[in-house]
């Protein structure tokens, strides 16, 4: 063999081993990004490769921009499938970023200040480690030189292995997507503004005098996660089936007519609020930033036709630890009964600030006592929400604060990383507290005539899901009970579809969670 040949062979050997570094990183983004790869790493692995060494500052630049895009795109793809995986949602970046301090809270405040610090330093530090090693690659690589460099086929077969094995777009791709969207609704140029059109309009057709009500006080009351797997998951049933029979059997002595449905909430394992604002303005928000433009709206919330009425009009939020709102003036609520106002002493259980049943005994000290008008309270329980830490429930009537904060200083709550572990008899066991708090403060606490509506929110996260419910068509339903002591609207509701009952038919099509504010003006008027 002459020594050209050699020397030939040399050389191509060296750029195979010159070119592995960028096949290594181009698979290394593949990996990073969890399936989401597009186009985006490899176009500036392309520019990259065109600097030549003699450009000094541009490659170090370039090799900048690419530890910080490694960083972004991987903190993307984490966050991506960890949201679709608990919440069956993308990333939503101007919703997500806000996020970042309640999730820091909600570990401290669940695990300690440590545990959530070891948490974060770590995932930054991953991410920090990840952004150096992508500027590493890029900064050691040669540049191609040659059309005949290895790099090149390199490149573009990995360009056409993206292009037609990774249909889906890039984390990032997708962020930019959502950020244009939210942005066409800011400016009013989204097909939302025909759902919001729509809706104003419909309100004009509505009943709304509430005279069926007149007199009555009426409250809605969200269980937090709340949702049919309950019905589901065999076991889930078997565990939660009693205290549904014990609640029907207490609210029917106590005088109720009940009736069941399910209905389809628009969001799933979290971003509760998005559930409560379809349900009290009637339109479907299933974004962060459609529920942003509702603020803005003229759709008119339930508590407007309440407050025509002469209600007093409450929102019960247990876990808003402000004092003032601005924004939420949109919603009409004369009074707001959030944590400073309650002023809970006691222990806090997981995420939630106070237990269920302590709530519910505040209401009527506070809110239903106090009060020479009927009430309208949408009010939000907590006590079910992720990690499911249950408090003890105190079975004596008349309820005392005394006795409750007694009993929770003396099984204080679990704490560090233990509570986090997800399980459905955790989950089950939270959900059926919730239940027997709500159960006892209508069958055996409250003094007044009243209409309530107890319902979920959304489904739990998929952690505690025994059985797939997006196969048995499932995946949003949450549970929807009527619990009135007025006859005529119980036989409304059951000519409505509802069943008889704490336990809808699994067979009935769920309705719409935005058709709960139709349905409820309708029941709650006086027919023409």
């Amino acid at each position: 063999m002459s020594n050209s040949a050699v020397q030939r062979r040399v050389v191509a050997t060296k750029e195979i081993f010159d070119a592995l570094p960028w096949f290594v990183c181009i698979l290394l983004t593949l990996t990073a990004l969890t399936g989401y790869a597009s186009l985006d790493a490899l176009i500036l692995l392309t520019i990259t490769s065109l600097v030549p060494n003699s450009w000094q500052v541009a490659r170090t630049t370039l090799s900048l921009f690419t530890g910080v895009f490694f960083s972004i795109a991987v903190l993307l793809a984490f966050a991506d499938s960890a949201l679709n995986y608990f919440f069956a949602r993308s990333v939503d970046i101007q919703y997500d970023l806000l996020l970042i301090p309640t999730v820091w809270d909600l570990v401290a405040q669940s695990s300690g200040t440590f545990t959530a610090f070891i948490v974060f330093a770590a995932g930054f530090s991953l991410l920090a480690a990840l952004g150096w090693l992508g500027a590493q690659v890029i900064k050691n690589s040669w540049p191609i030189t040659s059309l005949r460099s290895v790099k090149i086929p390199l490149l573009i077969a990995t360009g056409f292995f993206l292009w037609a094995e990774v249909p889906s777009k890039s984390p990032i791709s997708r962020t930019v997507s959502g950020l244009q969207g939210a942005v066409n609704i800011h400016n009013r140029e989204d097909p939302f503004e025909q759902i919001l059109l729509a809706a104003e309009n419909k309100v004009l057709k509505l009943p709304w005098n509430l005279k069926q009500v007149s007199g009555q006080d009426v409250m809605l009351l969200f269980v937090e996660s709340y949702g049919r797997v309950l019905w589901d998951d065999p076991a889930a049933r078997a565990a939660f089936k009693p205290i549904i029979e014990q609640g029907q059997k207490d609210l029917e002595a106590a005088g109720y007519y009940i009736a069941s449905t399910f209905m389809h909430s628009p969001t799933y394992s979290g971003r509760s609020w998005l559930a409560h604002m379809t349900v009290l303005t009637g339109v479907t928000t299933r974004h962060q930033s459609e529920w942003q433009r509702m603020l803005t709206s003229r759709v008119l919330p339930l508590a407007h036709y309440f407050n025509l009425a002469g209600y007093e009009t409450v929102t019960v939020a247990p876990n808003m630890d402000i004092k003032e709102w601005p924004e939420g003036d949109f919603f009409q609520f004369k009074k707001n009964f959030w944590a400073p106002d309650i002023n809970y002493k006691g222990p806090r259980y997981g995420w939630s600030k106070m237990p269920d049943q302590y709530l519910l005994l505040q209401i009527h000290k506070q809110i239903v006592e106090q009060s020479t008008d009927p009430i309208f309270a949408e009010v939000t329980l907590t006590t079910s929400h992720a990690p499911f830490i249950t408090p003890p429930f105190v079975d004596e009537t008349p309820l005392r604060e005394e006795a409750l904060i007694a009993k929770y200083n003396s099984q204080k709550p679990p704490k560090g990383p233990v509570i986090w572990d997800l399980t459905p008899e955790k989950y089950i066991s939270s959900v059926n507290y919730s239940l027997k708090s709500v159960w006892q403060f209508l069958a055996k606490e409250y003094p007044r005539q009243g209409t309530f509506i107890v319902l979920g929110d959304h489904q739990p996260a998929n952690p505690v899901h025994r059985v797939n419910a997006r196969s048995l068509g499932h995946h949003w339903d949450v549970p929807f009970h009527l619990v009135t002591k007025d006859e005529t609207i119980y036989n409304r509701a059951l000519e409505s579809g509802f069943t008889l009952g704490l336990m809808p038919d699994e067979k009935a099509e769920p309705l719409p969670m935005e058709a709960s504010y139709s349905l409820l003006l309708t029941l709650f008027s006086e027919q023409p």
